[in-house]
């Protein structure tokens, strides 16, 4: 296998392995076609290495001239999807200067095929053959140019002009991100894009002798879309994953501002248990003072003290998980229980609001599943 098919099947790998890439982070987040422009860029770029290994091994003027002609379709979706990511990466471009050339490329796709052998070559006399990376390669000897040719010319010219107003665009917009943006293009597009077109114009006119290249410049352009690209979902990435941190902690201040609205109710809450703790103990100790205590009363009496403890208990962990942050423990719960903790927060607070609280369960409900703290 001579260097040249190894380094274009490189070339062409390395362009489909980004595509379906691409195409896979599009499929998750759909809204960002400038991911599917670069899906569109990187398979024809891979197709265009095929035809330019083709032409470079040619026998024949004519096998030649078709694999001239083939080439031809790659590019069209190369150059409009390479446009629409320039549109699309930096939200600005002239929308009537994009359509027009869309249309001026269709045209030559066409024009193409309805000319032999191609649209710029009306003839192609005789093949070269070069020297190019250790190796002869093909290109066209004496060539007649068409008129048509100039369509072609001023589609690509209109392609560099489209870059260059949309990157100064981005530019003039201002703002640190814009800026770095248009630079982007500007450089990791926009320079690329003009060498390869200025240097396959000399070729078609036969003033270079030179193989018919346009890969090895799109490759570095689709590889600086992977990268912005790459960055930009990073950066969403990041963005998203702040955002939810954001809004935890929303909702944990909400949380704790909620329970100062209830502090008052709380400790009332506490108060209860603890008096009749207190309360109880009282009762006791006149119990025992006595010469013969009435162990079934102060068998009642502990019980009650053991009820009304783990009653202050409970106010007191509801009240220590909502305020820590914790993440969310799913459990099946009875949703006349969780009802019953509200109505045992809040019941205080609205009796000094004179408010009367009613409610009815509904029993023999199922279970669901739900955070008990997080729902209270």
């Amino acid at each position: 296998m001579s260097l040249v098919t190894t380094l274009w099947s490189m070339q062409a790998a390395a362009a489909l392995t980004l595509a379906v890439l691409y195409a896979v982070v599009w499929s998750i987040d759909r809204r960002n076609l400038a991911n599917l422009t670069l899906c569109v860029v990187a398979v024809a770029m891979a197709v265009a290495a095929r035809d330019e290994v083709g032409m470079m091994h040619a026998a024949t003027p004519t096998e030649y001239g078709d694999w001239a002609r083939v080439i031809y379709v790659p590019i069209f979706f190369a150059l409009v999807g390479l446009v629409l990511f320039v549109q699309l990466f930096l939200g600005t471009g002239r929308l009537w200067l994009l359509w027009t050339i869309v249309g001026a490329r269709v045209a030559v796709v066409v024009g193409n095929f309805l000319t032999y052998p191609t649209l710029s070559w009306r003839e192609i006399g005789a093949l070269r053959h070069v020297p190019f990376l250790g190796e002869q390669v093909a290109v066209a000897g004496p060539t007649v140019l068409r008129s048509w040719h100039l369509l072609s010319l001023a589609s690509c010219t209109l392609i560099i002009v489209f870059v260059a107003d949309a990157a100064l665009s981005a530019w003039r917009r201002g703002g640190a991100e814009g800026r770095r943006k248009a630079l982007v293009v500007a450089v990791g597009v926009g320079l690329p894009l003009t060498i390869t077109i200025v240097v396959a114009q000399a070729v078609i006119q036969g003033a270079l002798p030179l193989p018919l290249l346009v890969t090895p410049a799109f490759l570095i352009t689709i590889l600086v879309m992977a990268v912005e690209l790459s960055r930009g979902f990073l950066l969403t990435r990041q963005t998203r994953q702040e955002l939810e941190e954001l809004r935890s902690e929303l909702a944990r201040a909400g949380r704790v501002t909620a329970l100062g609205q209830l502090a008052s109710a709380l400790a009332h809450e506490l108060s209860q248990p603890l008096s009749a703790i207190l309360r109880n103990a009282e009762a006791a100790e006149i119990h025992l003072n006595n010469p013969a205590p009435d162990l079934d009363e102060l068998r009642e009496i502990v019980a009650d003290i053991r009820k009304d403890d783990r009653r202050a208990g409970d106010v007191i962990e509801q009240m220590r998980a909502l305020i820590k942050r914790r993440t969310l423990q799913m459990h099946p719960l009875a949703l006349n229980e969780v009802v019953e903790d509200v109505i045992s927060l809040v019941h205080s607070d609205a009796r000094a609001r004179r408010v009367a609280l009613d409610y009815v369960m509904t029993p023999g409900l199922s279970l669901v599943s739900g955070d008990r703290v997080h729902l209270s």
